[in-house]
């Protein structure tokens, strides 16, 4: 393109897309050998001395990095005491903590939060891509702590990630990328509007600077916010109108993920059998792309799917095995979410002491992932109401709705449970004391 068509437009995005791709710091005269009437003549030695100092840099940072591999986690940090700080060395942690992201997301954790001291112990000049470093490394951390369902960690990280890339101009993209982001971590604790406001805002970013493929990206996740929404027909509408952009685009790993909200999309409007189409294609997808965490994902719906509308058993069985391959994985809030589909297929089977038995395992998962007094209350009361064979038809799809606003009102939340309260029909003191001791219990134990 650069050949055919040489204008400062087309070679400025070509060496945007290069920095995104590479996290480099490259210029034009680094890519393109321009004519000495657009950008002066070529500095050859120059070049040759930044390419040396590179890979010098790059050996030996991926060096340190496959020491860390070899020593435990909690030596990490006095391990890197005595190492200097470098742009490279902070480049080369973030690409291995995103590299991370789905098979070992607490192992990228850890990287990604060594690459954020590293980076604010910078010494540099070039302060505007200080920022960009600094803001990378959290923006990934907070796409990683989404990953672990800690969404209240991640969206104070994300927060520091703005503050890093506002009023940079070389970070306007990265901006919108943390926008993004922040419309799936709105998404994932039913903050519905406020997802919607930024991920608008991060469409509008990402068609000035003609990134489409990160544009139908945004507008995947919108069409989630939307079945959220309940409204269904037009979120299977936005997301079978990106299909063929992402198809264009060979964006394999979104459109996975289209397929799946496709599918759980389905299974809310009781068709099992398209659910299971759309199933098998994202399956397809992500294990081509070899991505553990959205295979549990797809298997999990699949297990729901069974669960609802095929052999309960069997979904089960199914239901189980995920749970355990997300505790292995130290995903503590989503291992949570299927022991509620767990909970909900043993009511329908009028299996209500397995049911409270299970509603006691899911309390363990979610304190394991932080959880406070409030959520308990919310579990303890679902896990009387099956003990009594007396929980209402939508007791867990409440308890799943309250859990959401949990994580969204934080500190305020208080559990509210149906019209037709506890089991005893009355939520009263002696119940809520009763829970928060036995929530001190499982602190303690």
């Amino acid at each position: 393109m650069a050949e055919v068509e040489p204008g400062r437009d087309t070679i400025a995005a070509i060496v945007s897309a290069l920095r995104r791709i590479t996290l480099e710091d490259l210029s034009a005269e680094q890519v393109f050998e321009l004519s000495s009437e657009e950008s002066g003549p070529w500095n050859q030695r120059a070049f040759e001395q930044f390419i040396r100092t590179t890979r010098t840099e790059r050996v030996r940072t991926a060096a340190l990095i496959e020491e860390l591999e070899r020593i435990p986690r909690e030596r990490w940090g006095i391990h890197m005491k005595s190492r200097q700080p470098s742009e490279e060395l902070v480049r080369m942690l973030v690409l291995a903590g995103r590299r991370y992201v789905s098979e070992r997301p607490a192992h990228a954790d850890a990287l990604l939060a060594i690459a954020i001291d590293l980076a604010q112990a910078l010494t540099t000049e070039r302060q505007a891509y200080k920022s960009f470093l600094l803001g990378r490394a959290r923006l990934e951390r907070a796409n990683v702590l989404r990953q672990l369902g800690l969404y209240r960690d991640a969206l104070s990280v994300l927060d520091e990630a703005e503050r890093d890339f506002e009023g940079v101009p070389m970070c306007s993209h990265e901006l919108a990328r943390a926008w993004f982001v922040r419309g799936s971590l709105l998404l994932k604790i039913d903050g519905l509007e406020e997802a919607r406001r930024a991920l608008r805002r991060a469409i509008s970013l990402f068609s000035a600077v003609a990134d489409h493929r990160r544009v139908a990206k945004a507008q995947a996740v919108e069409g989630m916010v939307l079945a959220d929404m309940h409204r269904y027909a037009d979120a299977r509408e936005l997301w079978l109108t990106i299909i063929p952009v992402l198809r264009a685009g060979q964006e394999r790993q979104t459109l996975g993920i289209v397929w799946l909200s496709l599918a759980w999309c389905e299974l809310e409007l009781g068709s099992g059998d398209a659910a299971r189409t759309w199933l098998t294609k994202a399956m397809d997808i992500f294990t081509k792309t070899k991505d553990a965490v959205n295979l549990i994902h797809v298997r999990w719906a699949f297990a729901v799917a069974e669960a609802r509308f095929g052999e309960r058993k069997e979904g089960l069985r199914l239901l189980r095995r995920e749970r355990a391959e997300f505790e292995k994985l130290t995903m503590f809030t989503d291992g949570g979410m299927v022991s509620l589909d767990i909970v909900e297929a043993l009511l329908l089977m009028d299996e209500h002491e397995e049911a409270a038995r299970v509603c006691r395992e899911a309390i363990d998962l979610f304190l394991r992932a932080g959880a406070r007094k409030e959520v308990v209350r919310a579990l303890t009361y679902l896990r009387e109401a099956a003990a009594t064979s007396a929980a209402p038809t939508d007791a867990v799809k409440h308890v799943r709705r309250e859990m959401r606003r949990a994580e969204r009102e934080q500190d305020a939340f208080v559990f509210h449970p149906p019209l037709n309260g506890s089991p005893s029909g009355v939520w009263n003191r002696k119940t809520t004391r009763k829970q928060d001791d036995e929530h001190d219990d499982l602190e303690h134990e």
